[in-house]
């Protein structure tokens, strides 16, 4: 069993690494500074991962749940980081990636930021009913900075991701009334149309966009135009 314990803990440290190079490396020595280095340093963890997996005997993997633990807490704790970058962002503490947006974390636009944001949110409430008081409250805090970031990113498609995660969880979890559970739904339903109000112009060009690949698809679905037709 002694055998058993070191292994997550590599995990968790070979995750720490890919988190934090595909939330936060930036370097100007590539054309694309914010990211390219995030998919060198996610190549780069992926092999390590692999090699790890390799090297070791699948019977010390066997407890899977232990793992999972503790890839849960890093990508918790890394949402926590990256969410109080973007609030320090968003009050002109930190610099923006981007200057025309106001939060943008490590990346060119908030849509990555938030879109990053949205993904590790629900690892977070994983915590929520943990047994150490300690991690309970930090769960709390952790869900709370992530979708307040994600407002403040301005990003809906993010807003609406995290959103929806956490009606669900209400749902699911806490929500036992039938007409609660409804209200939730509808809620959820109700959620684009509220962010389309939000971004009324950008949303239409979007729309329009779509519109006009749906058409140049049903014009020539299989071949299609080439590059540069749009």
């Amino acid at each position: 069993m002694s055998n058993i314990k070191p292994y997550p803990v590599i995990c968790a440290m070979l995750l720490c690494v890919g988190c934090f190079c595909t939330l936060f490396a930036t370097s100007r020595l590539f054309v694309n500074p914010q990211v390219t280095p995030k998919w060198f340093g996610l190549a780069l963890c992926a092999g390590l991962a692999g090699l790890f997996y390799v090297c070791c005997n699948r019977k010390r993997l066997a407890k899977p749940n232990m793992i999972f633990q503790h890839i849960a807490g890093v990508f918790a704790c890394f949402a926590l980081a990256l969410s109080i970058q973007g609030i320090l962002q968003y009050f002109g503490i930190v610099a923006s990636e981007n200057s025309h947006f106001a939060v943008t974390g490590s990346f060119d636009n908030p849509a990555g930021y938030a879109a990053a944001l949205a993904g590790m949110l629900p690892f977070c409430f994983l915590f929520f009913n943990d047994k150490h008081p300690y991690l309970h409250y930090a769960a709390i805090a952790a869900v709370v900075l992530v979708l307040a970031a994600l407002v403040l990113s301005g990003s809906r498609a993010g807003i609406l991701a995290g959103m929806v995660v956490l009606l669900i969880y209400l749902c699911v979890i806490y929500v036992t009334k039938k007409w609660l559970r409804i209200t939730l739904i509808c809620a959820i339903v109700a959620l684009p149309a509220i962010l389309y109000l939000f971004g009324k112009d950008s949303a239409d060009g979007r729309l329009l966009i779509w519109r006009c690949t749906w058409d140049m698809i049903c014009d020539a679905p299989l071949a299609g135009h080439g590059q540069g037709a749009f």
